[in-house]
């Protein structure tokens, strides 16, 4: 286990106590409905669209496609953070203090089997992933990402065929859903941007993008996770790097400031994607409901 820098403690997740942690999640899911969900993937160090502004929502999405055929098997962490509706998170068996989930992906080739990386790529695991992690570590320790997407699809399916309502949290959430989605389909993503939120709405039937939610014209925000933050008055926990399940926290925290908002802010509807829903569809909701 690591430290986000506060008092809560991240579970580091590999190969071997992959299905323990994931039957504990399992087990509680009920108890913790709103999930917020983060990826890192290798050289992305940008979400769509980088700037503050919601953009043409055709032209992000192509731009996601075409990041998810560059980038298919880079998927190299994902970050968890669970929550109750009274905002009460779960906690670390061993010691009692509050957990988050940093799972770690083995970085494959495009038969599957595990790769090394660049000197590039090593070099953005230290700028970006916490859990002191490595590429060979990755390789010989990571879980496999099909796996991972298998597992966690698979989940969402059989909450929504037993009407179990989870409320899943993402920032600029486009990138995360294509980077699962992609390795749960392996045929390619639709190509039509429509079909692409059908597609996460049969996963992820009740969604908060915390962008599309808070907006991204506050004072200081610059288009980031880090910028809306600020925009709000919300600090991260610990120092950098930051990994995937310190931004899911930092999500999730996000959340929690939601209720209570002023009505503008609260108007706004479920499963909407921040640069990927129309102004239609944000005013519907049609598609993602």
């Amino acid at each position: 286990m690591s430290s986000t820098g506060s008092n809560v403690l991240i579970r580091e997740v590999w190969k071997h106590n992959y299905e323990e942690e994931m039957k504990d999640i399992r087990g509680f899911l009920c108890f913790f409905p709103i999930v917020s969900f983060s990826t890192r993937l290798l050289l992305c160090r940008d979400r769509v669209p980088a700037s503050t502004d919601w953009g043409d929502v055709d032209a992000n999405y192509a731009t996601l496609r075409q990041m998810a055929d560059n980038n298919k098997n880079n998927m190299v962490q994902v970050g968890l953070a669970f929550s109750s509706k009274r905002r009460e998170m779960p906690t670390c068996p061993e010691t009692r203090e509050t957990c988050v989930w940093q799972f770690n992906l083995m970085p494959v080739d495009n038969g599957g089997n595990g790769r090394d990386l660049s000197e590039e790529e090593e070099q953005f695991l230290q700028k970006y992933c916490t859990g002191a992690i490595s590429g060979k570590k990755l390789r010989s320790e990571g879980i496999h990402p099909r796996l991972f997407a298998a597992d966690l699809s698979g989940l969402c399916t059989s909450l929504t065929s037993h009407k179990i309502d989870i409320c899943w949290v993402v920032f600029k959430g486009g990138l995360d859903f294509v980077a699962l989605l992609s390795q749960k389909v392996q045929t390619g993503l639709p190509t039509e941007r429509e079909a692409f939120l059908r597609m996460v709405a049969s996963y992820f039937p009740t969604l908060y993008d915390m962008a599309a939610l808070f907006g991204l014209k506050g004072e200081g925000n610059d288009g980031t996770l880090e910028g809306l933050a600020r925009s709000v008055l919300l600090e991260r926990d610990g120092g950098e790097p930051h990994g995937a399940a310190c931004d899911s926290l930092l999500a999730l925290h996000m959340f929690m400031m939601t209720e209570g908002l002023r009505a503008g802010w609260a108007e706004k509807k479920p499963g909407v994607l921040f640069g990927v829903t129309s102004e239609e569809e944000e005013a519907s909701a049609l598609l993602l409901r």
